[in-house]
């Protein structure tokens, strides 16, 4: 019942795009207009489709450079990780729950 609702609702609005002034009934639709129609929202689906997939491939990035970004990302974090080390050393207990925010051991230094 509800795509009925739907399709009433949005079959004067297609035909005004297509140019189609006053609402034909049933009997007055013809299998040119069917064609026009159907021929028209197929265009439009196909456009819609090829804009999304040259969107997608745009914003694909290649495996070297995803490889190159998560190299960096591991160099930083491990600095992060190292000056957070120096910053709380392991040795203190009041230490232990800022060094398990960062990852670090929490019965050892870093790069041991």
């Amino acid at each position: 019942m509800r795509l009925l609702t739907r399709a009433t609702t949005l079959l004067p609005l297609i035909l005004a795009g297509l140019g189609v002034t006053s609402r034909p009934t049933h009997a007055q639709v013809t299998d040119a207009d069917l064609n026009r129609v159907v021929t028209a929202l197929l265009a439009s689906y196909r456009g819609s489709e090829g804009e999304q997939q040259d969107t997608i491939r745009d914003k694909e990035v290649s495996p070297l450079d995803r490889d190159q970004l998560i190299h960096v990302l591991n160099t930083r974090r491990s600095s992060i990780q190292h000056a957070a080390d120096a910053l709380w050393p392991w040795s203190s207990e009041a230490n232990r729950p800022i060094r398990k925010t960062f990852a670090l051991p929490l019965n050892r230094a870093m790069g041991m």
